[in-house]
């Protein structure tokens, strides 16, 4: 219940925090890096998290896409 709370937001105040964590379902075996990839745990994945928490979705998804440090230039 409280995964469902933090990630809708609904425990919002003056901290925002949002889980990540492992899926639960089978992730095939594979180098550490596709198995993070595949539960969305990559250094990517987690910077477009904190920024789409603080209200910048467009920069999550340009962290995304691997265009955000470019855009920074």
């Amino acid at each position: 219940m409280a995964q469902f709370l933090l990630l809708e937001g609904l425990l919002d105040g003056g901290l925002k925090l949002r889980p990540m964590t492992l899926p639960d379902r089978f992730i095939e075996h594979g180098s550490q890096g596709d198995q993070l990839a595949e539960a969305g745990l990559t250094p990517a994945h987690i910077a477009a998290t904190a920024l789409t928490t603080l209200g910048r979705r467009q920069d999550s998804v340009a962290v995304l896409e691997g265009t955000w440090a470019a855009s920074k230039g």
